[in-house]
């Protein structure tokens, strides 16, 4: 009954959309465009001993390693219980200048019980046995100590954040842009920052089973596979605009997930899961950077600049 995209809420809905749509086309976007690429670095959607014996988060860092991007920096929030044994590919990774931040201990709930998940939500002294094993994992791997949070599927509530802000993290990445939180940097408290995954502010009408239902489009690798050009840069446009008539400067953040960068041999919902991502993913920047003057930044980097130029 709280989840904003359900009919009940649809009037406000549309009121919320016709608001959001006059400050978007009030915007008048900044000439640059910072773009952060991350990553959740995590276990995969299905066992990979049922589909095959490799290993897609060590696929995925050796790939990312050998300039997989072609020098384009990235953050990779990964799960603490995969740092040590990915170790040697995750300090290349630090090493050549990308950041590396949490993604839970074991892709656990931090936020409260929602409907769609069957999972029990951690208490109060499992979220800091697990944020400081987190911890000591990254420590034993000869890794920097993290300071970048990002929440398993983008849930975390306050006793989170208050957690989060106790151990000296100064970046959260969990606000729920599937449910139309704004593509906005929004402030804990003095040192801690919410930047959420870019997702257009303006809701698409959806129909399941008959019930229409709201839908907020990410900014994820599920867009760069099956938008068109004309429906990226809307959902771009969008995003960049509504920044700029917040005073905010233009900015993206990408998500993508280990597992989609991983040939599954799967049909149906996951079946656009490919290594041939790396060149789908470089096509599609490079297209975007051809139509806008794109920085490309970490989490860290975006994270000051925010601070410096939003006054966030």
């Amino acid at each position: 009954m709280k989840d904003p995209r359900f009919p009940h809420f649809l009037p406000y809905s549309i009121l919320r959309r016709r608001r959001l749509k006059r400050t978007i086309d009030r915007g008048i976007r900044d000439s640059r465009v910072y773009l952060a690429l991350t990553f959740d670095v995590e276990k995969p959607f299905v066992s990979e001993s049922q589909v095959n014996s490799s290993n897609s988060v060590e696929d995925f860092l050796r790939s990312l390693s050998r300039d997989a991007l072609e020098e384009r920096t990235s953050t990779l929030f990964i799960q603490g219980n995969l740092v040590e044994r990915n170790g040697k590919w995750l300090s290349r990774l630090e090493a050549g200048g990308h950041t590396l931040g949490i993604h839970g201990y074991d892709h656990e709930l931090w936020g409260g019980p929602t409907w769609f998940l069957g999972s029990k939500p951690l208490t109060t002294d499992e979220k800091e046995r697990r944020l400081r094993s987190s911890l000591e994992c990254f420590e034993k791997g000869g890794l920097k100590r993290p300071v970048l949070f990002r929440a398993p599927n983008m849930l975390a509530d306050d006793e989170t954040l208050a957690l989060l802000s106790r151990h000296g993290f100064v970046l959260d990445s969990s606000p729920p842009a599937f449910r139309g939180f704004p593509p906005l940097p929004t402030a804990v408290d003095s040192r801690l920052m919410r930047i959420p995954i870019s997702s257009n502010p303006l809701f698409e009408l959806k129909r399941s089973k008959g019930i229409a239902y709201c839908f907020y489009r990410l900014f994820d690798f599920r867009s760069i596979h099956n938008l068109c050009d004309e429906e990226l840069f809307s959902l771009i446009g969008n995003v960049c605009s509504l920044q700029a008539s917040f005073g905010v400067p233009s900015h993206l953040v990408f998500l993508g997930h280990s597992w989609e960068f991983h040939d599954w041999g799967l049909k149906g919902r996951f079946g656009y899961c490919s290594t041939n991502n790396w060149n789908l993913l470089k096509n599609r920047l490079s297209k975007i950077e051809g139509s806008t003057d794109v920085e490309y930044v970490t989490m860290t980097e975006l994270y000051k600049a925010l601070r410096r130029d939003a006054h966030v």
